[in-house]
Formats: C-alpha cells, sequence, structure tokens
C-alpha cells in the first residue's frame, strides 16, 4: 500500500468527492478538508464544526483504489451522518459493496500486519494463564479445530463487557477482556471464549453474500461446531447471569 498506482485518488479527489456530497445533500457554505491516511486498517472518519462552517475527514488510503462511485458514496454517506440525513444512492451502495468485498478484507489484513503495532505478550494473568488454557482448548477439541497450530492469546486490556473477545486475524490471536482475569471466573467460561474465537480460525469469513453483499462470519457450520462445547448451555447461562457484576 505504500506503493499506490499512479493513477489512484489523491486529496484533491477525496476533496471534491465531499464537496458533491454536500451538494447533492442540500448543503452549502462548508470548506472542507479532507485527506488519505496510512491507517493500519480499512477505516474513515470525519467531523463537522458547525460555527467555523468546516468539515474534517481522514480516509484509509485503501479507498485511493476504489471506484470513483464508491468514494463519491463513502463522502456521501459520512455526510450523510454529520448532518442526520437520510440517503438512498447508487453512489451510497457503491461504498457498501467496495467495502465488504473480500479483496478489501484481505487488503486490511495485510495493512495491519505491515503498520500495526506487535502486542505484547501478557498471556499470563493474575487468576488466569490464557496460554494454558489455550493449550487445554486445543488438546480437548483437536477433532473440531483441527488447526495446524494454536493462535496466540493475550488480554485485552481495553476489552470490556460488550466485547468480551474477538479473532485478530491479521495476527491470528484472539483477545479476551480483562474483565475475566478474576478467581470468580470459572476456568470452562476462558475455556469456551478461547474455544469460540478459535474456531474464528477455523472458519474464514464468507463475503459478499445474497443481495445485500453482508459478511457472514457465524455461519452454519461455524455454529453447530460451536455447539459441540461440553459445557455450552452452562456457559451460555453463565455469561447472561454474571457478566454485569465483573
Amino acid at each position: 500500500m505504500d506503493d499506490i498506482a499512479v493513477d489512484a485518488f489523491d486529496d484533491s479527489d477525496l476533496e471534491a468527492s465531499f464537496h458533491s456530497a454536500l451538494s447533492l445533500l442540500g448543503i452549502s457554505g462548508y470548506s472542507v478538508s479532507a485527506s488519505f491516511k496510512p491507517f493500519s486498517s480499512v477505516r474513515h472518519k470525519a467531523s463537522v464544526n458547525r460555527l467555523r462552517m468546516r468539515i474534517d475527514a481522514e480516509v484509509s488510503d485503501a479507498f485511493r483504489l476504489a471506484t470513483r462511485e464508491a468514494l463519491m458514496g463513502l463522502a456521501l454517506d459520512l455526510c450523510a451522518r454529520l448532518f442526520r440525513k437520510k440517503v438512498d444512492s447508487e453512489y451510497v451502495r457503491a461504498f457498501r459493496e467496495f467495502s465488504k468485498k473480500g479483496s478489501l478484507f484481505r487488503l486490511s489484513d495485510s495493512m495491519r500486519q505491515v503498520r500495526a503495532r506487535k502486542r505484547r505478550d501478557n498471556a499470563g494473568g493474575v487468576a488466569h494463564d490464557l496460554t494454558e488454557v489455550g493449550r487445554a482448548v486445543m488438546e480437548k477439541y483437536r477433532g473440531v479445530l483441527m488447526l495446524q497450530k494454536m493462535p496466540a492469546v493475550y488480554w485485552n486490556d481495553k476489552g470490556g463487557k460488550r466485547t468480551l473477545a474477538f479473532y485478530d486475524r491479521a495476527f491470528d490471536a484472539v483477545l479476551v477482556s480483562r474483565i475475566f482475569d478474576s478467581e470468580r471466573v470459572p476456568c470452562f467460561i476462558l475455556e469456551y471464549l478461547c474455544f469460540h474465537e478459535f474456531l474464528h480460525s477455523k472458519y474464514k469469513p464468507l463475503y459478499e453474500r445474497g443481495k445485500s453483499m453482508r459478511v457472514i462470519v457465524h455461519s452454519t457450520a461455524f455454529r453447530n461446531d460451536e455447539r459441540k462445547f461440553e459445557q455450552y448451555d452452562e456457559t451460555e447461562e453463565w455469561l447472561k447471569r454474571n457478566v454485569r457484576r465483573l
């Protein structure tokens, strides 16, 4: 991504897309500062200062390789959100279609591998060692997971009660919320969280599914394997009762 093609879009193209988006929304008088940034993932953000009549936007440089319609749709989608306007446009549909392409997700993973900081090994916790938990899961469910190697497992100090755990495909790593590093948390809860996220290493996302171009991360095969966890029902019940108390 550091060697973008010569004919890729530049910042002036991005700013022009925002001005066109504002015009389509019937909004005038705003200046725009928009630029492509070498983010470690495919993301974008925008803010509006109504006093200064100014919009600032930063967009992943991965979108320099989008179609002109998708770039226009990105600007239109962001502006509609900033000004709380509903918009139904071919441009926005082109943007959403581009955003859900498998190739873009794979590009995002590659960008993270090159640009993101390497995680600190903090698997050892106060009450639970995630490396030991992960190894126990790999041994117990070897026939289900069928993985050549165990994904790395870390504590996520930024994780909370909404994101209990997640799988980072770019680094083949699982991050578990630090709220579970407690004597009050049974070991089988940590085993379930690791087992669920390890399944994401086994099952790749299904991109561009149906007319909505949705991305499926929990397929039927995934759900069937998930229920092979020995204490699945007990785990679901424990999480419902106790997560808010942690």
